[in-house]
């Protein structure tokens, strides 16, 4: 993020289209492209949600990131065109710039660590997820005072332009990939891959444990919260809606079976009878046996609010309390942070 010091862009990408374009007219090309929903890419085409990565990212990974970081429509086509100008997608560049402070910009939207400390200490420049949010979180807050994407200089010059007709392509066929294989939600998408088709499509077919490839990592300010794809697109917007009434909501939700274990384990005891056999109750705090846990299926939620646990009447468990059920989800009275699919 070049704010005081001018921009190099080492590799041009093809494709002038929009050339000499404003901003509305950048905008109202893009959303062809964008449309109004964040897609994952299929099992074995996205970017992994762990590294190494390579030096240089495709733009259709550059838009993958984009996308699960919170851009969606024309903003995500133009999210991609400034990752172009300020990095050429790579995500270990840094940058000192001239300014009084030797300050440094780093990584895919070259975030600035003098001028955005906080956003720095959120996660890890150099990890393409975590450079997106970083950017997504500055973008976010420009947008509260009308600044948009006026923090990065490559934007106000229009050094992103020539960039755009790429980025369009690369939005576009991200969308594409995973319309095909049925990836795409509307919001902030997931990380890493996807759920793979197939499996139920309604919450109220499912039926014990799944295998993870049906689940979706749904991405918020929190972090991500796990849970089946037939639930994903209500989750994303319980957290947006969330996030909007300014609650620190988070959550874990889908557990594999040697995660339900662990659990049981560490509720439960650690005899035979106390992970497979002992009733729930007699837990602390209680928990399902394995195979029948709705964490299990994808379909619950342990809430979180801040850093500690959702408790009974604390801001967010009256908010949950007062909107989950328009979202799917119903809190279990026995836990004050657990909430599923049916209650359970």
């Amino acid at each position: 993020m070049k704010f005081l010091a001018a921009v190099i862009a080492t590799v041009v990408l093809g494709g002038g289209a929009m050339m000499g374009m404003g901003y509305s007219q950048q905008s109202a090309a893009a959303a062809g492209a964008a449309g109004g929903v964040s897609c994952v890419l299929p099992p074995g085409q996205g970017l992994p949600a762990v590294g190494p990565w390579p030096d240089t990212l495709n733009s259709v990974h550059v838009a993958q990131v984009a996308a699960a970081a919170g851009f969606t429509g024309p903003d995500l086509t133009i999210a991609v065109a400034v990752a172009s100008a300020e990095s050429s997608h790579r995500p270990h560049l840094t940058n000192q710039n001239t300014d009084k402070h030797r300050s440094v910009d780093y990584g895919l939207w070259q975030i600035n660590g003098y001028y955005h400390p906080e956003q720095m200490a959120t996660g890890d420049w150099a990890n393409p997820w975590d450079n997106a949010r970083m950017a997504h979180s500055i973008w976010e807050e420009s947008q509260n005072w009308g600044g948009g994407w006026g923090s990065w200089v490559t934007w106000k010059k229009g050094l992103h332009t020539k960039y755009m007709a790429e980025a369009t392509a690369a939005v576009a066929q991200l969308t594409k990939l995973g319309s095909d294989a049925g990836t795409c939600l509307p919001g902030p998408a997931g990380e890493g891959g996807a759920a793979a088709p197939g499996g139920p499509t309604e919450c109220a077919a499912v039926s014990g444990g799944v295998p993870a490839n049906q689940t979706v990592a749904v991405r918020h300010r929190r972090g991500t919260t796990t849970v089946h794809r037939c639930l994903a697109a209500n989750v994303a917007a319980l957290f947006n809606a969330a996030q909007g009434a300014g609650l620190p909501l988070g959550g874990g939700g889908y557990r594999d079976p040697a995660g339900q274990i662990r659990t049981r384990r560490a509720n439960c005891g650690t005899s035979n009878y106390d992970i497979y056999q002992k009733p729930s109750t007699a837990c602390s705090p209680p928990t399902a046996r394995p195979g029948t846990s709705m964490h299990e299926r994808g379909l619950a939620i342990d809430f979180t609010c801040g850093d500690g646990t959702v408790r009974l009447g604390d801001q967010c468990s009256r908010w949950l309390l007062a909107n989950s059920k328009r979202f799917g989800l119903t809190n279990w009275p026995v836990e004050s942070w657990h909430f599923s699919s049916n209650g359970h």
